[in-house]
């Protein structure tokens, strides 16, 4: 059987670029089979069949969809595709608008969690070129780990 994990998805610009970015999983137990179809609007951006455990310590899977929405708003869906007993894992999901000419990136700060003691403490320079000048970085914040969210059969 299958299960849908759905999120209307607001405060979007009809015809600018989007990325969708997430990491993905299987449990590696019990002999079922897992396919995942990414919708929006109805609409499917991409199917991945065949999901197979990353296993041990491994890095779970990354995707990446680019498209452009035609309307302000959409419901956004994952489903999940079992046959037999099979667990889906979906972590770091982000929706971002990009453009065109913009390269995608797997988020470095995957699993990073807190605040780093260089936030606020002072400030971090980096060369602006050859010879020596230097001009000021702004640190980003770290970015937030979302908890797994198993969809069983």
């Amino acid at each position: 059987g299958s299960r849908k994990l759905k999120q209307l998805v607001g405060g979007l610009e009809a015809g600018q670029q989007y990325w969708l970015q997430f990491h993905y999983n299987v449990r590696n137990c019990c002999g079922g089979t897992m396919d995942l179809s990414i919708q929006f609007e109805e609409e499917e951006l991409d199917y991945i069949s065949e999901i197979t455990a990353v296993g041990g310590d491994e890095p779970y899977y990354y995707h990446h969809i680019e498209f452009t929405p035609e309307s302000s708003s959409g419901e956004l869906v994952f489903e999940a595709i079992a046959a037999g007993d099979a667990t889906l894992l979906l972590d770091g999901v982000t929706l971002a608008k990009r453009n065109v000419d913009n390269v995608a990136m797997i988020n470095p700060g995957f699993e990073a969690s807190g605040t780093p003691n260089w936030w606020r403490s002072r400030p971090y320079w980096r060369a602006a070129s050859r010879q020596n000048s230097a001009a000021p970085i702004a640190p980003h914040p770290p970015a937030k780990r979302y908890p797994l969210i198993p969809l069983h059969r």
